[in-house]
């Protein structure tokens, strides 16, 4: 009860104020979410959003509730998922979900929300340069894009993304392909 929610407050005053930017605390919700994301699968739309305050000075425009001004952005949408497939963009902002406004949701909230049960679906309500759209899609089983490689001219590029539980073997794999093409 109230009790855990000011304890909550504490750890998470805590980890902002007192430990390095890379502390955070977690509440159930958003420690599942990590999880499934560290899986390297998750259920859901498999688009990158970043929740990014214009009115922010510096290059840090990262905000955590949805308002006027924090807004939820589209950064990219995975190759062959549910999101791509429906036709969402890069810079489309989202603005409802399922019929209901986000104002004043955490992005957790949002997160949650838009994921789901693979076959099922989510209706977003969409902003695209001042034009409302309502996008229809059926979410899916997603996997995580960990490492992005190219070749160019004779050298090789391996990008590790996000340290999740299969990143290893994917990071081991792309070495292997690269140096296969005599990088």
């Amino acid at each position: 009860g109230t009790r855990a929610s000011a304890a909550e407050g504490i750890v998470n005053g805590l980890t902002r104020h007192a430990l390095d930017p890379n502390s955070v605390y977690f509440d159930e919700a958003a420690l599942e979410l990590l999880e499934q994301e560290q899986g390297g699968e998750i259920e859901g739309i498999g688009a990158l959003v970043s929740p990014e305050d214009e009115t922010l000075e510096g290059d840090n425009k990262q905000c955590t509730v949805v308002s006027e001004t924090c807004r939820i952005l589209i950064v990219s949408t995975i190759e062959g998922a549910p999101a791509e497939g429906a036709g969402l963009l890069r810079d489309d902002v989202i603005v409802g979900v399922n019929g209901v406004s986000i104002q004043g949701w955490t992005i957790d909230e949002v997160t949650s929300q838009v994921r789901g049960p693979a076959g099922t679906d989510v209706n977003l309500s969409v902003d695209r340069d001042g034009e409302l759209l309502e996008i229809a899609i059926t979410r899916a089983a997603v996997e995580i894009p960990v490492i992005d490689s190219e070749t160019v001219g004779d050298t090789g590029y391996v990008r590790l993304r996000i340290f999740s539980q299969n990143a290893d073997e994917q990071f081991e794999q792309a070495i292997v392909e690269q140096l296969a093409k005599d990088v």
